[in-house]
């Protein structure tokens, strides 16, 4: 039966009332999310979590898949040489792909960066090191990330951003 989105869990079977259904738990969450991003963009397959459940002799049917837009604000650009983006892209693939997705594609779960407003950029280096959204989950990274690492960090996601963008336009 079409999920709409992601089948990740394995189905149970339960019997209520005389009657036999099957459940299953759809959407993106656990390794999929974290690192299946790249996936998850490359199918076109939205995070709609939910857990759906079937019975023989059931005839109701899922509701229309809302198309989900997202604007990406047009980036600033990056302002730093293609060496040190490609350091950003090192740092970001061994500190921050694990939440943030592979190669900057996050399952859903977590923000896309290259989605990041300007007020985000603003304060990249409190964010990242200084650990300002620690209450949300972004803990800071002060102890394995320079203040440079972090600020190519940065300019990796701009770069892909406005790679983005232009791919947009």
């Amino acid at each position: 039966h079409e999920t709409q989105t992601g089948a990740m869990a394995p189905p149970i079977s339960f019997s209520l009332d005389g009657k036999q259904y099957i459940a299953q738990a759809v959407g993106f969450g656990g390794g999929f999310a974290a690192e299946g991003g790249v996936v998850a963009h490359g199918w076109k397959v939205p995070n709609i979590p939910r857990v759906l459940v079937f019975a023989l002799g059931a005839n109701q049917e899922l509701p229309p898949r809302e198309v989900q837009t997202r604007p990406l604000p047009k980036p600033a650009p990056a302002t730093a040489s293609a060496e040190t983006i490609a350091r950003g892209k090192d740092v970001y693939q061994r500190h921050c792909a694990y939440c943030h997705g592979d190669g900057l594609r996050t399952g859903g779960l977590n923000p896309d960066l290259r989605y990041s407003p300007p007020e985000v950029h603003a304060i990249w280096q409190d964010i990242v090191r200084g650990g300002v959204l620690k209450e949300r989950g972004m803990v800071s990274f002060a102890q394995f990330v320079s203040e440079e690492e972090a600020e190519a960090v940065r300019q990796y996601v701009l770069a892909e951003a406005n790679r983005l963008w232009g791919e947009k336009r």
